[in-house]
């Protein structure tokens, strides 16, 4: 269930990533949400610009595959994390990299919906 507040929180940290970021970086969003590219004014770095095509389906190891091997190679500074979806507990190889290799952002806006990592 998706409550209306959500989208009062995607401007609000997409405001946020865009003042954080330099002119040429970009972040990563493990979610489904993404209004924080649109509001930010910052473009996906990988295939995908939500992770709904790796929670399922014929194509998800092929998926996980190529995104996990673009976060390698690209390494985001900034990830957002859909707190909804990380509370399931989801098997994913991109998912536990991004766990491994990054931490959450303490001075990040607090949210209900996203949590903010950065790179270790």
């Amino acid at each position: 269930k998706v409550e209306g507040r959500l989208f009062c929180e995607i401007p609000t940290i997409a405001r946020w990533l865009d003042k954080c970021l330099r002119p040429n970086e970009t972040f990563f969003e493990w979610g489904l949400d993404p209004g924080l590219y649109y509001y930010s004014g910052r473009r996906p770095m990988t295939t995908l610009a939500y992770c709904h095509p790796l929670l399922g389906g014929p194509l998800v190891d092929v998926l996980e595959a190529v995104t996990l091997r673009q976060l390698q190679a690209l390494r985001p500074r900034v990830i957002v994390i859909s707190k909804p979806l990380l509370g399931l507990g989801l098997r994913s190889p991109s998912l536990a990299w991004i766990l491994s290799n990054y931490q959450i952002v303490e001075s990040a806006p607090e949210s209900a919906y996203f949590s903010i990592f950065e790179r270790s």
